[in-house]
């Protein structure tokens, strides 16, 4: 006679948020391997397939623990290990796909195929690290279902992560599709528990590598699990944060240097000043015309090159229109070096 389970209902809805924070940290993380190059793209595809693994690792460990046998479950723990090594390398290929700029639609189906694949062995090898003194026989068809739903779901995901990979802000578009992923990936667990059924045995049951997970185990895996999600999460958006001021720096930085070639190569006398009317850049027409290095022109010293005459009617205008912010308008004679 078969032996029927329940389910605990609390650890159920704490499997589908870890999947949902699971599915958010894979769309934010595609995005940045999207944008990532060379070594800096390997960084972020081995340490984001990490998270992920282990956000879907717990996802489907929690599920494992929420179904509830009349007996005590124990599991072997080198077969676990196997099991987050699947779902790490499933995460991988997620990651390594999305990173990709163009994929053809044979591309998405394989690389879909190979996700799934990952999922369903991490589920099943999961299955097979349970030691409890009861045989497990599998429904072929339900097994086949799960197979089919893996690869399907992990299309969807797919195609999710490549609509938003590009959005660097959070918006409702990737939180929906982080609750559409994060609602499916836990159907595949579910639909493989179904296919399950666990029959009494009098067989020895090896314990050698076992343990056993309680209370506070269950509530350690689920935060750990967040943590190390919620950590990828905003390790993600301040490396966004660092990049996108580093690209207005750099932009700064070439305009100011196209604005110097520029200057030093027209005829005319070129400089600039800052908001307090400090001068702080000449062009080499004005040392050629002037004779006087930076150190003679900076600041107010400029005023000195001009016709004694001009002096203090151009010094009157100018601190006029620094305090003012009126533009500067007016006209006066330089003294050619020498003179």
């Amino acid at each position: 006679m078969s032996m029927h389970g329940s389910y605990d209902l609390q650890l159920v809805a704490l499997s589908i948020l870890i999947s949902i924070v699971a599915s958010y940290a894979a769309l934010d993380l595609g995005g940045r391997v999207t944008t990532a190059r060379n070594w800096t793209r390997v960084y972020w595809v081995v340490g984001g397939a990490t998270s992920m693994g282990m956000g879907i690792w717990a996802m489907h460990y929690i599920g494992m623990l929420a179904f509830c046998l009349p007996m005590k479950v124990l599991y072997d723990l080198p077969t676990v290990a196997v099991s987050l090594l699947a779902a790490i390398g499933a995460s991988a290929i997620a990651l390594h796909t999305v990173s990709r700029e163009h994929l053809k639609g044979w591309q998405k189906a394989l690389a879909s195929l190979f996700m799934g694949c990952g999922i369903v062995a991490m589920h099943y090898i999961g299955m097979v690290a349970m030691r409890l003194p009861a045989r497990a026989h599998y429904h072929p068809t339900i097994v086949g279902a799960s197979v089919g739903l893996a690869i399907g779901i992990s299309y969807l995901a797919l195609i999710l992560s490549l609509g938003v990979r590009k959005e660097i802000e959070t918006s409702w578009r990737k939180i929906f599709s982080a609750f559409v992923m994060g609602s499916g990936i836990p159907m595949v667990h579910y639909t493989g528990m179904w296919a399950v059924t666990f029959m009494p045995s009098d067989e020895a049951v090896d314990l050698s590598h076992a343990v056993s997970i309680s209370a506070l185990g269950t509530a350690a895996i689920s935060l750990i699990s967040l943590l190390v999600l919620l950590l990828a999460i905003v390790t993600s958006f301040l490396d966004r944060l660092v990049a996108a001021q580093r690209k207005v720096v750099d932009g700064a930085h070439k305009t100011e240097d196209y604005f110097r070639t520029l200057a030093e190569t027209i005829p005319q006398i070129v400089w600039t000043a800052g908001p307090d009317g400090y001068k702080d850049f000449f062009n080499k027409r004005w040392y050629d015309y002037s004779g006087r290095g930076y150190a003679q022109s900076e600041g107010n010293q400029w005023l000195s090159v001009l016709h004694l005459e001009d002096q203090p009617y151009t010094a009157l205008r100018w601190e006029h229109s620094i305090q003012t912010g009126e533009n500067y308008e007016n006209q006066y004679r330089l003294l050619r070096a020498g003179d």
